[in-house]
């Protein structure tokens, strides 16, 4: 299990995922408008950090049923290709999480952009980061 990084390195990260999802959505989300709904369809991503010490990529899409429910497919550096099973949560402020049961238990911070098009996630702990951005390709 992932440690969690100190306050403000957290902080600092969250708001740099913030300000590139707003960049990439075109706009700043009114408050108070973000509900399970507004993740729904089909996105393509890329992760990218640091694992154990060493670059970790990995490449995927998943479908989010706009319910609190996920499935997808990802194949990392190594070529290993991974089932992806899981929840979701999104908050009215557009902040939320995705915990996956598969490949293994983690958590990812997600940060949707103002109509659900665009997000960034953040995995981070023991030195560990994983981070990127899922854009919708279709509902």
């Amino acid at each position: 299990m992932m440690k969690q990084l100190g306050f403000n390195q957290t902080q600092v990260i969250r708001g740099i995922l913030l300000g590139i999802t707003i960049a990439l959505s075109g706009g700043v989300q009114a408050a108070g408008t973000c509900s399970l709904s507004t993740l729904k369809g089909y996105y393509v991503f890329n992760s990218y950090g640091n694992v154990n010490g060493e670059e970790y990529s990995e490449s995927g899409h998943e479908i989010f049923d706009g319910k609190g429910n996920v499935t997808g497919q990802s194949i990392d550096k190594s070529g290993v290709n991974q089932k992806l099973v899981g929840g979701y949560t999104v908050d009215r402020s557009c902040v939320g999480s995705i915990t996956y049961t598969q490949p293994e238990a983690s958590t990812e911070t997600i940060f949707l952009g103002p109509k659900g098009d665009v997000f960034t996630y953040i995995q981070a702990g023991d030195g560990d980061v994983i981070s990127g951005t899922e854009t919708r390709q279709g509902k």
